[in-house]
């Protein structure tokens, strides 16, 4: 799992100036006063003036993490590696290997025995390589990439491009930093808020703050 910062446009000074054009206002530089404004819409949830900066990463995670991140395609913007027009390399993402205690929708997880963790690696191991043997020998066979793809397994790995503005990730971040976040996927949150934290200090602040919670 890897995220990388692509492009950033904006800073928390174009929040606090998309907020004052309201009063035909402007700000020059970030002032106390600008940051007790961020505070204050962050408060009240006035959120339109966070869609006006912006941020795009690449992310390298699985399969099977990158459908949670496109669970949000409706306000990220996404792209992804196509199975379909690329041969896929043997690379693949190792799990955080856990238990599963308790019911369906309400279980948490513990550590498994150390040997038994051992075993269920070298499974996950072994199953890995054997799906991507089988994987090249269908396109040695001759057959399509988009049939060959079908016996790739969800912890193959892919790479994204994510983009939204900071109205969008602070939606994301609420939702996959809980501690009841998939592992990778939250892996992959903390990674973005960190390079958000240098983007947008006060705005990522001002969000904690206030809750963390969904705008």
């Amino acid at each position: 799992m890897s995220v990388e910062l692509v492009l950033v446009a904006g800073t928390d000074l174009d929040v606090v100036n998309a907020a004052r054009v309201s009063l035909n206002r402007e700000s020059q530089t970030l002032t106390d006063r600008d940051r007790g404004l961020i505070g204050r819409l962050m408060r009240d949830g006035h959120s339109s003036p966070f869609a006006q900066v912006w941020a795009k990463f690449r992310i390298s995670c699985s399969i099977g993490c990158s459908r949670q991140v496109a669970r949000h395609g409706h306000y990220l913007e996404l792209n992804e590696y196509s199975t379909r027009y690329s041969e896929m390399p043997d690379d693949f993402v190792m799990p955080t290997l856990k238990r599963q205690i308790g019911k369906s929708m309400d279980y948490q997880f513990g550590a498994m025995e150390i040997t038994g963790a051992m075993a269920a690696e070298q499974a996950v191991s072994l199953a890995y390589q054997d799906a991507y043997r089988t994987y090249r020998e269908l396109l040695n066979y001759g057959l399509s990439r988009e049939d060959a793809r079908s016996v790739l397994p969800l912890g193959t790995k892919t790479h994204l491009i994510a983009a939204s503005h900071l109205k969008g990730w602070f939606r994301f971040l609420a939702q996959r930093t809980d501690p009841h976040a998939q592992d990778e996927i939250r892996g992959i949150a903390t990674e973005i808020e960190r390079h958000l934290a240098e983007a947008f200090p006060v705005s990522v602040l001002a969000w904690i703050e206030n809750g963390r919670r969904a705008l």
